[in-house]
């Protein structure tokens, strides 16, 4: 059986007014569905919270400490990898991403069918102008904006 991670990584900006732990507050629960679907479907599936602060700040989170306002994507992400090396696949989200439950059963067929030595990127789709805050209201994604796309391949 093929064992799947779920990763989010996250850091804090320093702003007093910053809406990035929102976000992951947000989107770890979203996460952590997935992960619960995708175990529903019989498929060995973890979910792992990365917080790369100075010093952790939810405590679900597994804390390796930064500098404040070190970006050092790479060197972060290869830290979650060298930790995880038991896993066969992994996907590594962004603190500001999730996938709808409505696509759930695509993504467990995509899942079901991922081979050895598979390697799969997609710059994900982004907001644009829009503000956070007006599309995510009481857990509910209001789809009708105008969404503009920064991506690799096909949007399907």
């Amino acid at each position: 059986m093929k064992k799947i991670l779920l990763t989010m990584k996250f850091w804090t900006d320093g702003q007093e007014n910053s809406t990035r732990i929102r976000n992951v507050n947000y989107t770890w629960g979203k996460l952590k569905n997935l992960k619960n679907f995708f175990l529903e479907n019989n498929i060995d599936c973890t979910a792992k919270l990365y917080d790369f602060s100075p010093e952790k700040i939810l405590e679900e989170s597994i804390h390796i400490p930064f500098e404040l306002g070190s970006y050092m994507k790479s060197a972060k992400t290869n830290k979650i990898i060298n930790s995880n090396l038991d896993y066969d696949f992994m996907f590594m989200f962004d603190c500001d991403a999730f996938f709808l439950g409505e696509d759930f059963s695509s993504l467990l067929e995509i899942v079901r069918s991922l081979e050895g030595g598979n390697f799969v990127t997609f710059d994900l789709a982004k907001l644009g102008e829009i503000d956070t805050v007006s599309v995510i209201k009481n857990d509910f994604l209001d789809k009708s904006f105008d969404w503009s796309y920064a991506y690799s391949g096909g949007k399907n």
